[in-house]
């Protein structure tokens, strides 16, 4: 949400209802401001050596990219827009290591144009090729073992 937003509400919290401050209050109010001002520039996708590191906001991935067995993307499905998988927000990563049941990653969203060269990077890391993935095939689509 935007600070237009947050601001009355971080205000009220910070000031109270009585119109004297209560410093105390502000930590809280402080800290999610922080989070939300710096997590973004840690968040994303990078490839170290052998390892894949996904950031999300609150949780750290790593996975070895020699026990990846499909790489794709789905349009996004997560807390934005209430678990609903439409396409009008975009792509998130799908991963499948070692054979097991596929794993969604929310906090990779992006448009379905930005998501494409991520999902190729991946593979070519995790030596399984470039993806011929049109905008909205998944790995389910294609059939990938």
């Amino acid at each position: 949400m935007g600070f237009a937003i947050w601001f009355p509400f971080a205000a009220a919290t910070i000031i109270g209802t009585t119109g004297s401050p209560r410093p105390l209050a502000c930590v809280p109010v402080l800290a999610f401001l922080l989070l939300i001002l710096v997590r973004p520039w840690f968040m994303g996708v990078q490839i170290r050596h052998d390892t894949v590191v996904i950031r999300g906001w609150f949780l750290t991935h790593r996975l070895r990219a020699a026990e990846m067995t499909a790489v794709s993307w789905r349009p996004y499905c997560g807390m934005l827009n209430g678990g609903n998988d439409t396409s009008a927000w975009g792509g998130m990563l799908v991963v499948r290591v070692n054979g097991g049941r596929e794993r969604e990653y929310p906090s990779t969203i992006s448009s379905r144009s930005g998501i494409r060269p991520v999902v190729n990077t991946i593979r070519r890391a995790a030596s399984l090729g470039e993806s011929d993935l049109t905008p909205g095939r998944t790995a389910k689509h294609l059939n990938i073992p």
